[in-house]
């Protein structure tokens, strides 16, 4: 049985990380470490994963700077060079699992044997359901998470209709393989399962990759572009996730996530928010507030 080690990137997310690590205490495989990213959140990481320590398996690193937020990419990586497991299965903390899925994805990923990269379909939380998620017993039956007022099932990726989000964000491959042959986290890695471009970079790279069809729940967050119209995150389009590396940080990989992003946003990720474009985010605040986020120090933002 091979150890998996699940690394999870975190930022302003704690208040949906219990429900994730909730999921995880019920999984039928066993044989798992957690290791929990903090990108200098200004919510309570440590507090949310507190009364899981003597549950699980389970480590917080807190990357300590003065930028906001670094961005997943530097987060990924320090989460995968701390990973003592054969396996890593890379995780977001919003993401709740059906009780197979750590088993499923080994399985999946042991057909394949190295150089393999294998994700799972996952389904969007909406923001009306987030605020009452809780309502269905998602602890006993996590497929009640469909009966939710707004769940639903048609997700348009690409002008393609899909009964999934097409970016999925969880996925396994071998620790080995990331150290011999990638050393840096890539997009390919992470998003873009469905689109095209992405998986012709794995193919030229000779990576066999797959999407298992069970499905993981996504939870609804703020997006990042309400962070930065918020100057809560005023440096993640330059500081990890650009493609331009300002800090020569060797764990930002060329491009670093934005090679499909750019690719496929007119706009840019190093765009900047006009003013009547910032106001337009500013709407969301209550809605986040909603969903559970608090500032540490109790400060309003």
């Amino acid at each position: 049985m091979a150890k998996v080690s699940i690394v999870m990137a975190v930022w302003n997310t704690s208040h949906l990380l219990w429900r994730t690590l909730d999921t995880l205490m019920r999984q039928s495989y066993k044989d798992f470490e957690v290791i929990v990213v903090d990108d200098n959140s200004e919510d309570d990481v440590e507090a949310a994963v507190a009364p899981y320590r003597d549950k699980l398996d389970i480590k917080v690193h807190r990357l300590v700077h003065n930028f906001g937020m670094r961005g997943n990419t530097v987060s990924f990586n320090v989460g995968f060079s701390l990973a003592s497991g054969q396996m890593i299965l890379e995780n977001t903390p919003e993401i709740m699992f059906y009780d197979h899925t750590v088993e499923d994805m080994v399985e999946a990923l042991g057909k394949f044997g190295p150089r393999s990269w294998v994700s799972i379909r996952t389904y969007n939380i909406t923001p009306e359901d987030q605020v009452v998620i809780d309502t269905v017993d998602w602890k006993n039956d996590i497929h009640s998470l469909e009966n939710l007022p707004n769940f639903h099932s048609d997700w348009t990726q690409n002008n393609t209709k899909q009964d999934f989000f097409g970016t999925h964000q969880t996925c396994i491959f071998y620790r080995d393989d990331w150290f011999t042959y990638w050393k840096r986290y890539p997009s390919f890695l992470d998003y873009g399962t469905d689109d095209p471009w992405n998986a012709g970079v794995r193919q030229r790279m000779e990576i066999q990759s797959a999407t298992i069809k069970p499905f993981v729940f996504h939870q609804w967050h703020a997006p990042i572009a309400f962070w930065m119209t918020q100057g809560k995150a005023p440096h993640w389009n330059m500081w990890g996730h650009t493609l331009k590396n300002y800090f020569n940080d060797p764990r930002v990989p060329p491009g670093g996530t934005a090679e499909m992003w750019d690719k496929n946003n007119p706009k840019g990720q190093d765009y900047q928010f006009n003013e009547e474009e910032a106001a337009g985010w500013a709407v969301w605040k209550d809605r986040v507030k909603e969903s559970g986020f608090k500032r540490k120090d109790g400060e309003d933002w």
